[in-house]
């Protein structure tokens, strides 16, 4: 399940039921052009209009990632994603800090 913050997604409109009724072909245009269209009853929130490519991009498999991952995985050798040990040692900065009072 996937919970979409509301002021995240950038929600421009609030419509209650009855007037997404009667708005909705001015409802689907705002959708069309990137808004995002909260549906109220009641004053709370029920529904929301997103474009439909950003609910592909949501709905679509979730362990995508995994199996692209895996598959990728054999078609390389583990000795070949083998680091030296000391490769990260030579990333971090070895000076100390400066002196802080508290």
């Amino acid at each position: 399940m996937y919970i979409l913050d509301v002021q995240e997604a950038g929600v421009t409109k609030k419509y209650s039921i009855a007037e997404a009724r009667k708005a909705l072909p001015r409802l689907l245009h705002e959708v069309e052009d990137g808004q995002h269209v909260e549906i109220t009853r009641r004053g709370r929130p029920v529904a929301m209009v997103i474009p439909l490519d950003e609910y592909l991009r949501l709905a679509s498999d979730p362990d995508g990632f995994m199996k692209a991952y895996s598959s990728w995985r054999q078609t390389v050798e583990p000795e070949d994603l083998a680091l030296p040990r000391d490769f990260f040692d030579e990333l971090r900065d070895q000076t100390p800090g400066r002196e802080v009072e508290i």
